[in-house]
């Protein structure tokens, strides 16, 4: 069994741990359409707004 995953953050520098790479996700709406989001302990559309 799959643990839950860790929130992305910031690092140290203050720079997105995404940067250099493409990144492609459901955003809310998406995760709420398919039954997804009240499943999830987060969503990564409002994790990737906090970075």
């Amino acid at each position: 069994m799959f643990g839950i995953p860790a929130r992305p953050r910031s690092g140290a520098n203050g720079e997105s741990p995404f940067k250099g790479y493409r990144v492609t996700g459901f955003t809310n709406e998406e995760a709420e359409a398919v039954g997804l989001a009240s499943r999830a302990p987060w969503l990564l559309e409002d994790e990737d707004r906090l970075l």
